[in-house]
């Protein structure tokens, strides 16, 4: 509202603009930018005066220095940060229907993953672009190799088509 003022009432801004004259028909053009920023700073230093801060339990995660800690609390659990390889597997849908993705083993072992890490899988042809591909988590593993168990859940979000490759990648 204050920087409002200075628009239409230039006298508002004469104090900021020593030297500086005035153009009648379009006033002050640099010394309103300073005189807005004055405004701007001492709104800001008026509230923080007379307000008192939030605790941090509320502040917690606003900064990019609690980065590590919201993505355990997006996980739920430790993240895990180790880098493993994209792999590219054949998939089924899994008869008992629970959450989660099922892959092998070994198939885990070169991706680095444990159950309950977070894993995007993603159709294999490159043009697609993510377009058919879904999040979930890694569920228990099983013993064949170069092939993962889908929930319908996961088959309906992903929109993947029998006979078609995904391609797999670990999160966190």
């Amino acid at each position: 509202f204050i920087m409002v003022l200075g628009q239409f009432y230039p006298q508002l801004i004469s104090p900021f603009a020593h030297g500086i004259e005035l153009r009648p028909d379009r006033g002050y053009s640099y010394i309103g930018a300073l005189y807005n920023i004055i405004v701007c700073a001492g709104v800001g230093i008026i509230v923080s005066l007379f307000t008192k801060p939030e605790s941090d339990k509320k502040l917690t995660g606003l900064t990019i220095f609690d980065a590590a800690r919201l993505k355990g609390i997006y996980k739920g659990s430790t993240p895990n940060e180790e880098i493993g390889e994209k792999i590219i597997v054949d998939w089924k849908v899994n008869k008992d229907d629970r959450d989660g993705i099922r892959f092998s083993k070994n198939d885990m072992d070169r991706m680095k993953a444990n159950p309950g890490d977070l894993v995007y899988i993603q159709d294999s042809r490159w043009w697609l672009g993510g377009l058919k591909s879904a999040h979930s988590v890694f569920a228990l593993p099983h013993d064949e190799d170069g092939v993962v168990y889908l929930s319908s859940s996961e088959l309906d979000h992903g929109q993947f088509l029998n006979g078609m490759q995904i391609k797999a990648e670990k999160e966190m």
